[in-house]
């Protein structure tokens, strides 16, 4: 081979080499920045949420302290279901800022239950699992609010036995009208 083409092709060959270095630097950056502004989002929401929590404590501590209460379901309401399903419970309008505390057994070590409802454009989903035997606490806001019963019994190998519910749901809220009412 002459000499020409030996200059050539390592020319050529260190001309790929800078090329790949470069596109190599320039994704590297790019998933730096995209991690960059990652991170840069979940500190804005995490300071959001501070910013609410510790700006509601107070109102939150007096909803912990609420003595009105309703009786909204049961006592002792029974909800059969199959396997790996949830059911509503009830959906209903709550008129003031209060919690629901749900009391339950069921013939499942994985029952839960779930709370949801939209208030000022946002939805809000908790969850929590109470097991064959439980309470569970939730704060509702005035607003229309949905609870549902679930279980994960598996239906595969060989299908589960049919789960049974029974529960007691008590609303306890403050009877006046607050700055949280919807627009």
């Amino acid at each position: 081979m002459s000499e020409k083409k030996v200059v050539r092709t390592l020319a050529l060959a260190c001309v790929i080499l800078l090329a790949g270095l470069v596109g190599t630097f320039v994704n590297y950056r790019s998933v730096i920045n995209s991690k960059d502004n990652t991170i840069t989002d979940l500190q804005r929401q995490k300071n959001q949420l501070q910013t609410l929590l510790y700006g509601n404590v107070t109102y939150y501590e007096l909803i912990l302290s609420l003595q009105k209460l309703e009786i909204i379901k049961g006592p002792d309401y029974t909800l059969s279901q199959d396997p790996n399903t949830f059911s509503v419970v009830i959906g209903r309008q709550f008129k003031y800022a209060g919690y629901l505390l749900i009391s339950s057994t069921s013939t499942t070590d994985n029952a839960y239950f779930i709370v949801e409802y939209w208030f000022q454009g946002r939805l809000f989903s908790f969850r929590e699992t109470v097991g064959t035997s439980g309470q569970a606490c939730f704060v509702v806001l005035p607003t229309n609010v949905a609870i549902y019963v679930g279980n994960t019994n598996t239906a595969w190998p060989e299908p589960a036995p049919g789960v049974t519910h029974t529960m007691t749901i008590t609303y306890y809220y403050l009877p006046v009208e607050t700055s949280l009412s919807q627009p």
